[in-house]
């Protein structure tokens, strides 16, 4: 299917597939870079589970927030370029189906 985020989200999908983290964030924590990706409004995705799952409580228990954690699996979402139009649709049909201004907010959900 065609994603609704045309074009523009092909091109992030693919920089996120092949790119490192920016500089700001590279080498840091995961607990570190909950708080400057929140005031960012950028959902984070990732397939440390285990660790996020522990970074999701810890954030939610100290009374803060994050602007969503989406775990994923290599077995169900490979990283790699024949896998991007794969990650394109999934990420379209999870943000379709959590519509709104910051759908993810405090959320972990699974993308498989």
């Amino acid at each position: 299917r065609e994603s609704a985020r045309g074009p523009a989200a092909l091109a992030g999908a693919v920089a996120a597939l092949r790119g490192s983290p920016p500089a700001s964030r590279a080498g840091r924590g995961d607990c570190e870079i909950v708080q400057p990706m929140a005031q960012e409004q950028r959902a984070i995705v990732t397939d440390d589970v285990l660790d996020f799952e522990v970074v999701h409580a810890r954030v939610l228990g100290a009374g803060a927030h994050h602007a969503g954690l989406v775990s994923t699996f290599e077995e169900t979402m490979p990283r790699t370029t024949a896998a991007i139009v794969l990650w394109v649709d999934r990420l379209a049909r999870l943000l379709d189906e959590h519509p709104g201004r910051e759908p993810l907010r405090g959320r972990l959900l699974e993308l498989l």
